[in-house]
């Protein structure tokens, strides 16, 4: 799962004394301390020639990170494609909004301001915004994400 925008400045923020001794906590614990003074930043997800305007943008091959919250809750490992979830808001209360969604079951499509989009690649890019992946901050925009032809086969049993 790679996170650009809220998700990456409460990563960077995470500090690593405290995540040894709390584990998943800490992220919670910096989550409260970035939100009251994160501003978000604008910037957009290129996908299939298409440029989305975004201040938040998830990119998953599985419904779950950071634990259990549900942001790509369609994705799929077993899909050749990212499910994409876009979130194009500057007002921090939107976010709060949608918290409860994100912690229990996942954002339903077609909510105002949100938008899913489900590619095999796509390009983020903008001026001084950060990006993680799976809880690791990885670096700023431009960035590209992609499916590798060649990766693994997951095999699922019922």
């Amino acid at each position: 799962m790679a996170g650009i925008g809220i998700d990456a400045a409460i990563v960077d923020c995470v500090r690593p004394a405290l995540k040894k001794r709390v584990g998943e906590a800490a992220f919670w614990y910096s989550g409260l301390e970035t939100f009251a003074r994160w501003k978000p930043k604008r910037f957009f997800v290129e996908v299939e020639g298409q440029d989305y305007p975004a201040t938040f943008a998830a990119v998953g091959k599985a419904p779950h990170y950071g634990g259990n919250l549900a942001i790509t809750p369609r994705a799929r490992m077993d899909k050749p494609e990212f499910e994409i979830c876009l979130i194009n808001s500057v007002h921090r209360l939107r976010y709060l909004k949608l918290l409860p969604f994100v912690m229990f079951g996942g954002v339903p499509e077609g909510m105002k301001g949100i938008s899913f989009l489900r590619a095999s690649k796509a390009r983020a890019f903008g001026e001084g915004v950060q990006a993680q992946v799976d809880g690791e901050i990885i670096g700023r925009l431009p960035m590209a994400f992609s499916i590798s032809p060649h990766s693994i086969e997951v095999v699922v049993t019922k």
